[in-house]
């Protein structure tokens, strides 16, 4: 008990200092969970209560532990990885509208340094405050914990302090003679008589580096065996961890117990190449056909573009700069199309989300960028593209003005069966010029100009499929000279974004103008900005939070006849079903699948072999 008095107390106040410490991480921890976990679990708000306290209580014990077994210099270190580590969360989850799992952070580190100037235009100015306020603050308690307390003197000092004015005036007194000095003795006893144990004062001594960092061990093991504990009763008997494998079950278990109970749910159960290829394929034959049932198909003749069109808003095609619009030619295209608002659920991983769904015609493995599943086996299994399409007489290019390796699509691609692929590698080769600023890829129009050169001079019906780049985040991939008044000057990130559409907007006029005549275009994005609604300011009044709710989250789509309107013939457009979210990319994918096995071009029999071939 007389150890338990002393441990906040004198020389042990430090413990007191790193006990606030654990409590000020542990609250952090908990907030950057609740701001990223969104768990889909069945539950009521009961069970959402309980686990939240689960998880405050796995919080703290964990925090704890930690701080009373590092030392400081480590702890300082932890803080700081710990800061970035939030802020970077916070970004990926008002892009992808999910937390990052181990397997994201491993795969696609490669792809986050190379967008870094993206992740950094994403940051919420608040966020970035409010995280280095706390950190302070945690340096500040480690500080303090560091700090020496003065040792206070002990009672036989104070007696010989107390002693020494007395001993000083008699000093300065008369010197008495040796008659009186005699006296003195003879009346004084020959021996001292010792003080007894009892009242024999004890001094008070500073606690030694071993006894802080003995009990420092002791309470730090203490909290790290509650949570061994409380965990593992938890994780196998009541709420099993092992259903990380499947599908999203990520965001739940972190809901529960927090980011490191789930990577190491995840690295147990989910991450081997086998079980990603298994869950990749599962996924990729799931199919949803929403849309045909309930819409006329869309005619095709020998030209056919499928144009995924990065960060696309819809609100960006009716939006007005300085009283011009930014995107008239999308605007008009719009009202002479089909046109869908699109859940953007698919958006998980990355933009080869997208890509993913129209090319393989399945959903992607959600989990991951879908190229990165190594040994997927795209020859014999979904449906990809060129070989879907080669059935209707079809031959497919594909076209990506940025590098061949990012998100290690060449290889997938390869795979596919396109008859010609274009990165920009292939596409400098040829004489396009690179974009001197930002990511320096191809700039969209320059790809545009080149797909309708290629188009015009194919002899055969051909599919094409183009992925853009220059409207990446943070909207800097163009020069200066690329932009025309009011757009010419941009100051904000959505400044930028408008400048950057409305090249966007011209180019596509461009392209469209050039393609032949019986051209059908699919369009769609690949995700949303991030950054609607659009306001005029600072980044912190522009970059709301991420749409929290996943219904809210929608991308468009249009299907356009060149020199026809079709937007007559859209049935779901008079029901309201067309723009009221429940279509999925999927959807959309497999309604322009349907539309290819409508056209009237079919595919030419091969003559048998004659005998003796």
């Amino acid at each position: 008990m007389n150890w338990l008095k002393g441990t906040f107390s004198g020389n042990y106040r430090c413990l007191l200092w790193l006990g606030l410490t654990a409590l000020v991480w542990a609250v952090q921890i908990f907030v950057l969970q609740e701001l990223t976990f969104d768990s889909d679990y069945p539950g009521n708000m009961k069970t959402e209560l309980v686990h939240c306290v689960v998880r405050l209580f796995l919080d703290l014990t964990f925090s704890a532990a930690v701080v009373f077994l590092l030392p400081r210099p480590l702890l300082a270190l932890t803080f700081v990885l710990y800061a970035v580590f939030f802020c970077g969360t916070c970004v990926y989850n008002r892009y992808f509208g999910a937390p990052p799992s181990l397997i994201v952070i491993l795969a696609q580190k490669g792809e986050g340094a190379t967008a870094w100037e993206s992740v950094v235009s994403f940051l919420d100015p608040r966020v970035v405050l409010g995280t280095l306020l706390v950190l302070a603050l945690e340096l500040w308690l480690l500080w303090k914990a560091g700090r020496k307390t003065t040792t206070q003197p002990s009672a036989v000092a104070e007696t010989t302090t107390a002693e020494k004015p007395t001993i000083a005036k008699a000093t300065t007194a008369e010197k008495p003679t040796p008659t009186e000095t005699a006296a003195k003795s003879a009346n004084e006893p020959t021996t001292a008589q010792p003080i007894p144990a009892k009242e024999r004062p004890v001094p008070a001594t500073a606690p030694t580096f071993a006894q802080v960092w003995l009990r420092r061990l002791a309470i730090g093991s203490a909290f790290l065996l509650v949570y061994l504990l409380v965990f593992s009763v938890l994780a196998f008997k009541v709420r099993p961890i092992e259903g990380v494998g499947a599908l999203n079950s990520f965001t739940d278990t972190g809901h529960v117990y927090g980011f490191i109970p789930a990577w190491i749910a995840e690295a147990k159960y989910s991450m081997t190449p086998a079980k990603q290829l298994e869950l990749a394929i599962q996924r990729c034959h799931e199919t949803s056909d929403q849309i045909t049932p309930l819409e006329n198909l869309v005619p095709l003749g020998r030209h056919v573009v499928v144009l995924q069109v990065e960060s696309l808003d819809y609100e960006i095609i009716h939006e007005n700069f300085e009283g011009v619009p930014v995107m008239p030619f999308m605007r008009k295209l719009e009202t002479e199309s089909f046109t869908f608002l699109l859940d953007e659920s698919h958006h998980t991983s990355s933009s080869a989300d997208a890509d993913f769904t129209l090319l393989m015609g399945g959903n992607p493995i959600g989990r991951v960028c879908p190229y990165y599943v190594h040994g997927f086996p795209y020859k014999t299994e979904g449906h990809p593209l060129p070989r879907f399409a080669a059935q209707y007489g079809y031959q497919c290019d594909f076209l990506h003005n940025f590098l061949a390796i990012f998100f290690e699509r060449e290889a997938a691609v390869k795979q596919m069966g396109f008859r010609h692929y274009y990165f920009m590698e292939q596409m400098t080769a040829e004489g396009v010029a690179v974009s001197p600023v930002g990511w320096k890829g191809i700039c969209d129009g320059d790809m545009l100009d080149f797909a309708a050169r290629k188009m015009n001079e194919s002899p055969d019906p051909t599919i094409q499929f183009m992925i853009t780049f220059s409207a990446h985040a943070p909207f800097n991939q163009l020069p200066p000279e690329d932009f025309v008044a009011p757009f010419d000057k941009p100051t904000t990130e959505v400044e930028n974004y408008f400048s950057t559409m409305n090249y966007f907007d011209r180019s596509m006029e461009r392209f469209v103008q050039s393609l032949p005549d019986d051209t059908v275009l699919f369009i769609y994005a690949d995700h949303a900005s991030g950054i609607a609604p659009y306001k005029r300011g600072t980044k912190s009044e522009i970059f709301q939070p991420r749409l929290q709710n996943k219904t809210d989250r929608y991308i468009p789509a249009f299907v356009y006849c060149k020199g026809r309107d079709i937007s007559a013939m859209q049935k779901t457009a008079k029901t309201g079903q067309a723009r009221s979210k429940e279509f999925t990319l999927l959807d959309f994918s497999t309604f322009f699948r349907r539309c290819v096995e409508n056209s009237p071009k079919k595919p030419q029999e091969t003559p048998a072999p004659s005998e003796g071939e």
